[in-house]
């Protein structure tokens, strides 16, 4: 941890990103986003973990274009997506039953050479399953 003359903590990366993680779990996604406007003020440069955190808080209260504004803005800042990125983004779409969206993050995925987890795999399946059963209904 770095001090500043004063006994002040200078902010870092690691501060920031653990306040927005504890503000995105808590349910505070407005107050999480001013923390990250305050942070690109002074001139802090989020991280992956940092986007990561921001896109799955965004996704845990149902903002799937805010969601995708943060993805894209990784690509623009050449912030290489990681599993964890996908798998936020790839849960909240199966569990809006958004197949296209779902198939196309899954393709970008594999071709980053980026291989599916546990995590990402059940919600993947949940989607296929309650796909199948609702065609299955929707057939008698």
């Amino acid at each position: 941890m770095r001090w500043q003359e004063g006994g002040r903590c200078e902010p870092i990366v690691i501060i920031y990103n653990t306040l927005i993680n504890g503000l995105c779990k808590y349910g505070d996604i407005s107050m999480a986003i001013k923390v990250f406007e305050e942070m690109l003020a002074k001139g802090v440069p989020p991280d992956v973990i940092t986007y990561n955190t921001l896109i799955s808080g965004q996704c845990r209260v149902g903002n799937m274009d805010k969601a995708f504004e943060l993805f894209n803005k990784m690509d623009r800042l050449r912030l290489a997506p990681d599993v964890l990125t996908y798998t936020s983004l790839i849960d909240f779409c199966c569990k809006q039953g958004n197949l296209e969206v779902t198939t196309q993050l899954l393709e970008e995925m594999i071709e980053k050479d980026l291989r599916p987890d546990v995590a990402l795999l059940l919600p993947l399946f949940s989607l296929l399953v309650n796909g199948r059963v609702l065609l299955e209904y929707s057939l008698r």
